[in-house]
């Protein structure tokens, strides 16, 4: 009796597909091991122990972990298609325990038209999960004026957000909350 390879090969498959499976598996590394491996010279002047100075000072707290120290929104009138550059100081307080996005919203004061600026901080390059407490953080972004934005003034918002949370506003200067978590940095105006 001879046995045909291929019942060899059928036999032979779930072994070498448990094997194959346990070396492939990812080493799990803790987030403490992940933000002191991080190398975080390409990042430049956006990190750092010092902190940075915005044009305009805010006093904020976002999740007992994040501190938004301010603001830089330099150009207060717009056109159409213009790139509205800003930046966002922020201190970090405590370890931040998971990654969050930053979301932007450009409201008009009037009708509901509303410019989006979601993004991760610092372009991707370093999730928040990997901020370390003393540091901070100066995230720079621009938000492009649609051509179809009316003309008109317009409340710059901001915040956090990781799928359908955001990060809850846990102090400083209630004015600028609109208990929505979001955080008022500001004003605009589309020409």
């Amino acid at each position: 009796m001879s046995l045909d390879p291929r019942a060899l090969v059928v036999a032979a498959a779930p072994a070498v597909a448990l094997v194959v499976g346990l070396v492939a598996q990812p080493q799990p590394q803790s987030v403490v091991a992940a933000q002191q491996a991080f190398d975080r010279s390409a990042l430049g002047a956006a990190v750092s122990t010092t902190p940075s100075v915005p044009q305009r000072a805010l006093d904020v707290k976002l999740g007992g972990a994040l501190s938004l120290r301010g603001v830089d929104l330099p150009t207060p009138a717009l056109s159409r298609g213009a790139r509205l550059s800003m930046k966002l100081h922020f201190a970090v307080d405590a370890p931040v325990a998971d990654d969050w996005q930053v979301f932007v919203h450009v409201d008009a004061d009037e009708g509901g038209f509303r410019m989006n600026g979601d993004h991760w901080p610092l372009r991707g390059n370093y999730r928040t999960a990997l901020w370390q407490k003393g540091e901070h953080v100066v995230d720079a972004f621009d938000v492009v004026v649609p051509s179809a934005a009316p003309a008109g003034g317009y409340t710059v918002w901001v915040g956090l957000y990781h799928g359908d949370e955001r990060l809850p506003f846990s102090g400083g200067d209630r004015a600028l909350h609109d208990g929505e978590n979001r955080i008022k940095v500001g004003a605009v105006v589309v020409e």
